[in-house]
């Protein structure tokens, strides 16, 4: 059939005989405005249409030639979350799977939950009652240094300050025994071990450790006033004595020497001088 004896469709653009009345491609009315009226099948000719995929690569649309047209065929794909429970729906030929978008989505959370935990369990858990803000952060930052180093003396013994210092005794004696047990000579660090003992409620405790540093470092007057001050609050009078005196001997500092002395009248003198102060670095 030569183009000139025919005529295109309105909707596909397929071409058909004059007389047509309806599309032969897609039954479209090819006058809208006419009475339509159905032709016998056989009497209906479908013209040839020669059919060349244009791309060999996956997914690629199949295309037609049609008197100098191409035209996309329509692929369909599947509505549902991965294809499963739904029927199947004309795309565009670039859209992209419904599932492929699911599983994109499901990839980002999967991901967004693991960095998520990842920094959740990577964080320290500090809890230091009574503490600062810039306490609070030095604990965070001793905590992390030890989740990778945990016997690092350094470390171990100024989380036993912060909480020393924040009054949490019982809390700062396992730091200061992870530091001692890595450095023996950390004098200061045992002195406060055994204050940290006797303020948790463990004054036989303390009073060992005090008189063993009295012994091993004569010239650490802070051990002897330190025991000196338990022995006092025990009614212990001449130990208490005994030591203050030792503390006198053994001060390192004016401010230490001083109040050893004053202590030591107190208890020589009674009703001279105020009780005694808690233990710990004067």
């Amino acid at each position: 059939m030569s183009p000139e004896a025919t005529r295109p469709c309105p909707d596909c653009g397929a071409p058909n005989p004059l007389d047509a009345e309806t599309c032969a491609e897609c039954n479209h009315p090819m006058n809208p405005f006419a009475r339509r009226v159905e032709a016998p099948a056989g009497l209906r000719p479908r013209p040839e249409r020669p059919e060349a995929p244009t791309s060999g690569l996956p997914g690629a649309p199949t295309v037609r030639e049609e008197q100098g047209k191409v035209i996309p065929r329509r692929r369909h794909g599947r509505a549902g979350l991965f294809g499963i429970g739904s029927e199947d729906r004309p795309t565009g030929a670039g859209d992209a799977p419904a599932w492929i978008w699911a599983a994109v989505g499901a990839v980002a959370l999967v991901v967004a939950l693991v960095t998520a935990i990842g920094i959740t369990a990577g964080r320290p858990k500090v809890t230091l009652e009574g503490g600062t803000s810039a306490q609070l952060v030095s604990a965070d930052s001793l905590a992390r240094i030890l989740r990778k180093t945990p016997d690092d003396p350094k470390a171990n013994a100024e989380l036993g300050n912060l909480y020393y210092d924040t009054k949490n005794f019982a809390e700062a004696i396992p730091y200061y025994d992870r530091a001692l047990a890595r450095d023996t000579s950390l004098v200061d660090v045992a002195v406060d071990r055994a204050v940290a003992h006797y303020q948790a409620g463990h004054p036989d405790q303390a009073i060992a450790q005090l008189e063993s540093l009295m012994v091993r470092h004569p010239n650490h007057g802070v051990a002897a006033f330190d025991v000196g001050v338990i022995y006092e609050f025990q009614g212990k009078t001449a130990d208490a004595a005994r030591a203050y005196r030792l503390a006198v001997e053994r001060a390192a500092t004016p401010e230490l020497k001083h109040v050893a002395a004053m202590r030591l009248q107190a208890l020589e003198h009674p009703g001279t001088m105020p009780g005694p102060v808690p233990p710990g670095n004067p």
